[in-house]
């Protein structure tokens, strides 16, 4: 008989007399260059305990026989990563996205897994197949508005946010994050949805530090923006002044870092599908004593209708007059209007153009 052979009746034997071949035996999967000494995502043995592992990534089940598989994650990062020129870069969601496409979270440290599980439950609660990616977005933007506060400790001169405040980690399980964290779980959510989402990130002046993080999101073939932190800065509340705009309205009061895609249509902006036509000054003060007594959310969106109002023009060729509807100069009657429907409240206007028309915005200003 030759040695091989030999080697393996030895090797057959060992087995059999420790208890079970390969396939009976508990794995461990080791993932990553350091392991954690915390195992999220164990599975328990068939007799209700709990395996432990040891120093060497090495699954005990004492007198247990049952196949098991322990994932080994990686450490958590304490600094947020940085580009070659040391630039701060935004949390990366895209491991989580992935994971939860393929459905192999083999590759996602503790804290990931844990935001990955949290982010599906949330999901399967607001959201359904029969939804818009519209709906869809918003839902999700109101669910963070709503379930998380913002941290405003984080950013004192002498403490900085941590990797936590700045992630999904942050929003979905310790309810409490900073902007780049509304705005990584807004991505990252999207993004489980199948919606087009990235971030969008200012730098501090003079700093390589990230100074403010949002969103731009493609619903409809066009490119929309999200802050979702500016529209979570009321008590208990949420508005939507902030939540897809164009990018003529980002660039308002946002300095993106790099330049943005245009917006090319406007007809999946939140503005296009709020849209209220009124045609009196009387119809705008009754709509707005209403949403202030009713608690509506602002802001709100009016199209001054062609049945408000007329305004003389002189024709020189014919030394006649005709009438002629003035979309502007409508939308200053509505504005005093709404200032007469609202005496308690501090209100702010703004005009802007949706698909052609003038639109008159009215938020409520925050003290």
């Amino acid at each position: 008989m030759s040695i091989n052979k030999i080697s393996l009746i030895i090797v057959l034997t060992a087995f059999a007399i420790g208890g079970g071949f390969i396939a009976a035996a508990n794995t461990s999967i080791i993932c990553g260059s350091e392991s954690s000494s915390v195992v999220s995502d164990s599975k328990k043995s068939s007799s209700g305990k709990d395996s432990s592992v040891s120093s060497q990534g090495e699954s005990s089940s004492e007198g247990d026989s049952s196949s098991e598989i322990i994932i080994i994650r990686e450490k958590e990062p304490t600094e947020p990563e940085r580009d070659a020129s040391g630039r701060e870069l935004p949390y990366d969601v895209m491991p989580i996205v992935s994971a939860h496409m393929s459905g192999d979270t083999s590759e996602l440290t503790d804290k990931q897994f844990e935001v990955l599980v949290k982010a599906q439950e949330i999901l399967s609660d607001i959201i359904t197949d029969s939804m818009s990616d519209y709906d869809k977005a918003k839902a999700i933007h109101d669910y963070i508005c709503l379930n998380n506060a913002y941290k405003d400790e984080a950013l004192s001169a002498v403490s900085q946010s941590t990797v936590d405040e700045g992630s999904p980690y942050g929003v979905l399980i310790e309810n409490e994050s900073v902007c780049k964290g509304y705005a990584t779980a807004f991505k990252l959510l999207c993004n489980m949805c199948g919606i087009e989402c990235e971030l969008v990130y200012e730098y501090e002046q003079g700093n390589d530090d990230i100074d403010h993080l949002y969103d731009s999101i493609k619903i409809g073939g066009n490119w929309y923006y999200v802050d979702v932190t500016w529209d979570d800065r009321e008590l208990d509340e949420y508005r939507y002044k902030f939540f897809l705009i164009n990018k003529t309205q980002l660039l308002y009061d946002h300095l993106p870092y790099e330049d943005c895609p245009e917006t090319a249509d406007d007809c999946d902006t939140y503005a296009a599908h709020e849209l209220t036509e009124i045609n009196s000054a009387e119809e705008c003060e009754a709509l707005i004593k209403d949403m202030a007594a009713s608690g509506k959310k602002f802001p709100a969106f009016i199209r001054p209708g062609s049945e408000l109002g007329v305004n003389l023009r002189f024709h020189s060729q014919t030394q006649g007059y005709d009438y002629s509807f003035d979309a502007d100069e409508n939308a200053d009657i509505l504005i005093n209007a709404a200032l007469t429907g609202a005496p308690d409240l501090v209100l702010e206007f703004a005009k802007t153009r949706i698909n052609g028309e003038t639109v008159l915005i009215i938020y409520r200003r925050l003290s």
